[in-house]
C-alpha cells in the first residue's frame, strides 16, 4: 500500500498558518483521569505506529445483524461491539483507531444525500472543524450510491485526527461507515496517511454483502391456518 496517497497530507489541509499554530499547541497534555474506555479518552503516545504489513495478521468480522463482512488489519487486536449500540463499533487501541458501521432500512427510496442527512441527524458526524482532504462520489460497496469524504480534525492539544466517511444509499437502505484514527502531531502525517489509505482500499472497498439465501435448506415461512 502506498502511504503517499495524500502527500503532505496535514500541511496541505491546515496550511502554513495552521501548522505554526499546531506547533505551539503541541505541549505535552495533562495525564487523563479515570478509565480509558475509548481511544479518544487516552493520552496519545509519542510515536504513532502503522498497521502491521503482514497480510497474515488480517482478520474478518461477520456481522449477522447487518449481514456484511468486514476485513480488518491486525484482526485479533480489534475489540468489536455489534450488540449494544445502533451501529457496530470497533476499537484498535495501538493505533488509536475507531470504526463505526451500520446498514439500516429506510421507509422510502434513498440516495447518498438522504443517508448522509440521516447519519448527521443521529449525531454520527463530529461537529468540529473538519478540513477536507478528499470528497468524491462512487458506487460501492456493492451497488450503494456513495459519498466518500476524507477529512482532518485538529484538537487544541495539537493531536490530529483523520476521518474516513462513507454515506451510501441503495433502494431503501442506508450504509454508514466511519473510520477515525489519531496521531500525536503533524510529524506523524505519513503514518496517518498510510492508515487512512489502507482502510479505504482494503476495508471499505472490500466490504462483502451476504448473498441472498436461495438454497433449498433456507427456512420457509409457514402458511397460516386455513391457507394452503
Amino acid at each position: 500500500m502506498n502511504d503517499s496517497v495524500w502527500p503532505g497530507l496535514v500541511r496541505r489541509a491546515i496550511g502554513t498558518a495552521g501548522v505554526a499554530s499546531l506547533v505551539l499547541a503541541c505541549t505535552p497534555p495533562a495525564e487523563p483521569k479515570g478509565p480509558a474506555l475509548e481511544p479518544s479518552s487516552v493520552a496519545p503516545k509519542e510515536s504513532a505506529p502503522p498497521f502491521a504489513e503482514d497480510d497474515k495478521a488480517w482478520g474478518s468480522f461477520h456481522s449477522s445483524r447487518f449481514l456484511m463482512t468486514l476485513h480488518l488489519p491486525e484482526g485479533k487486536a480489534w475489540r468489536i461491539d455489534d450488540h449494544t449500540r445502533p451501529e457496530l463499533v470497533g476499537i484498535h487501541e495501538a493505533t488509536r483507531s475507531e470504526l463505526h458501521f451500520a446498514v439500516e432500512r429506510q421507509p422510502e427510496v434513498v440516495g447518498r444525500a438522504q443517508c448522509e442527512a440521516d447519519a448527521r441527524k443521529r449525531g454520527r458526524v463530529p461537529a468540529g472543524d473538519l478540513r477536507t482532504l478528499e470528497d468524491r462520489v462512487t458506487v460501492g460497496p456493492e451497488a450503494y450510491d456513495t459519498r466518500i469524504w476524507v477529512a482532518l480534525e485538529i484538537s487544541t492539544r495539537g493531536t490530529i485526527r483523520g476521518h474516513l466517511f462513507a454515506f451510501g444509499g441503495m433502494v431503501r437502505s442506508c450504509l454508514f461507515f466511519h473510520y477515525a484514527t489519531e496521531i500525536p502531531s503533524f510529524a506523524s502525517e505519513r503514518v496517518l496517511s498510510a492508515r487512512l489509505a489502507l482502510v479505504r482500499a482494503r476495508v471499505l472497498d472490500t466490504i462483502a454483502v451476504d448473498p441472498p439465501r436461495t438454497t433449498t435448506d433456507a427456512e420457509l415461512p409457514r402458511a397460516k391456518d386455513g391457507q394452503k
